[in-house]
């Protein structure tokens, strides 16, 4: 049975709650990434969504990773089936370009895996080193 409502997003919550512990103001938030102060006001109110881009730079200007923003702080899934449901779920929501993104993102931490140095630049988000 498919489900009839979308999952509950934490994005607007989380944005609001890391723009306030960096002190900045809607507007210092939007100019550091490039978009309009109304419009991170109507993500901070959920009434807008945002595009995996977006997202990238509002997690840049924060200085967070993108995972901090879009992630459920309640949700702590342990099975290897809980997660690869949760991923499934995020995964669906996402264009032929993100989806890219993400194979991309998945076959670099692949290679990265069991190594001390840190990921390069090439993973597109905030926090990677290069």
């Amino acid at each position: 049975m498919l489900p009839t409502a979308a999952p509950p997003s934490h994005f607007a919550e989380n944005l609001r709650r890391c723009r306030v512990w960096r002190r900045h103001s809607q507007a210092e938030l939007a100019a550091r990434a490039g978009i309009s102060a109304k419009y991170v006001g109507e993500l901070e109110r959920d009434e807008r969504h945002p595009t995996l881009p977006v997202v990238e730079r509002l997690a840049g200007a924060l200085e967070v990773d993108v995972a901090v923003l879009v992630g459920d702080p309640a949700s702590r899934a342990s099975s290897k089936a809980e997660l690869r449901a949760a991923i499934a779920a995020e995964v669906a929501r996402l264009d032929t370009t993100e989806l890219r993104k993400v194979l991309r993102m998945l076959k670099l931490l692949a290679d990265h895996e069991g190594t001390t140095r840190p990921p390069d630049s090439r993973f597109g988000v905030a926090g990677a080193t290069g």
